[in-house]
């Protein structure tokens, strides 16, 4: 999958390392010069080249609702993913073009999140280390969503919808 980044700071940049380690084709649109390649200036070049099927809208606050436009404007059809929050300001509702919108959120002290935290730990005890977390959802497009085990102790990572588990063990 073909995944681009708007914004490359703290947040911007964990989403593209992980789309990275995902095996996706990821690209980054940033004003600043970064380590990372390919990095763009404008959005609409980065669509233009890159062609993603999947965007992260990680810049900030205020440019949430202008990148969502831009997007639109510049044809892209695919799958949007705003870091919360959405918007900085009240915005006119509208409906864009986009095959699917999300908004990011992070779910660190939710319930489900230590829930799996206690799961893996039972899991280790029993049947030895878990390496993989495989995460599939209806909402969730295949492939399914395939973490390290160890992102989960780190941070709460950002899960919309869990609604079957399935882990490995591995050696």
């Amino acid at each position: 999958m073909k995944a681009l980044v708007g914004g490359y700071a703290s947040i911007g940049a964990k989403h593209a390392r992980i789309l990275k380690a995902l095996d996706c084709e990821t690209a980054v649109v940033s004003a600043r010069r970064i380590d990372f390649e390919p990095r763009y200036s404008s959005l609409s070049e980065a669509i233009k080249k890159e062609a993603p099927q999947y965007v992260v809208i990680a810049n900030k606050t205020a440019e949430h609702y202008p990148t969502l436009c831009e997007l639109e404007k510049n044809g892209f059809k695919g799958v949007v993913l705003i870091e919360k929050p959405l918007f900085s300001k009240p915005e006119k509702a509208r409906k864009f073009s986009f095959k699917k919108i999300f908004v990011a959120y992070n779910l660190r002290f939710h319930p489900v999140i230590h829930r799996l935290k206690e799961l893996l730990r039972q899991a280790e005890r029993m049947e030895g280390k878990v390496t993989t977390v495989l995460i599939f959802d209806r909402i969730l497009e295949p492939p399914c969503l395939r973490l390290k085990a160890e992102w989960l102790q780190g941070w709460g990572i950002l899960i919309l919808a869990v609604r079957v588990l399935h882990m490995e063990g591995g050696s």
